[in-house]
């Protein structure tokens, strides 16, 4: 959102007339919905494995789902539409960039950008909603004993590495 906050502020500014074609005229929200939902595919995707704090005796075996790897609810659906979302964002761009790049060259050459403005900004607020929902849902489903116990573990093996290098010095 700061690219957008970066421009309009200066445009005020300097009374520059504002317009929808001025912040969407070179495909940026399929950018943004792009960068957005990268992150979102990440936390969709991610594998948290607690049987390796079982190894180290962190956790306690009677739980059932510490035995198996923790993923997010419905992953593969929700996965399969960030992916979708995002292919066709990366689509829309290259097609407004390439445009925008053969207009300088061909005369004739346009595409209609009032379409594909609209589209990338419907998928810019589709892409920000469902971040927004996949944040909340993985920061309320998370045991957060179990993320303190992963973190002191990362914490140990780390320190068990750096005792390893100084031994080898």
């Amino acid at each position: 959102m700061l690219p957008l906050w970066l421009l309009l502020l200066p445009l005020i500014f300097f009374g520059q007339p504002i317009s929808f074609e001025v912040f969407a005229g070179n495909g940026e929200f399929a950018l943004y919905s792009a960068g957005i939902l990268s992150g979102t595919l990440y936390i969709i995707m991610k594998e948290i494995q607690p049987s390796k704090l079982l190894a180290k005796g962190k956790l306690d075996i009677s739980d059932i789902r510490n035995r198996f790897k923790i993923t997010f609810p419905n992953n593969t659906l929700l996965g399969t539409i960030t992916i979708m979302l995002l292919v066709i964002s990366a689509v829309i761009f290259m097609m407004m960039a390439f445009t925008n790049l053969l207009a300088e060259y061909l005369i004739g050459v346009s595409l209609n950008t009032y379409a594909f403005n609209n589209i990338t900004f419907v998928i810019f607020v589709v892409a920000l909603v469902l971040g927004f929902i996949i944040i909340g849902v993985d920061n309320s489903s998370m045991d957060r004993q179990l993320l303190l116990d992963m973190k002191s573990n990362q914490l140990e093996v780390l320190s068990d590495k750096f005792d390893e290098l100084d031994e080898d010095d």
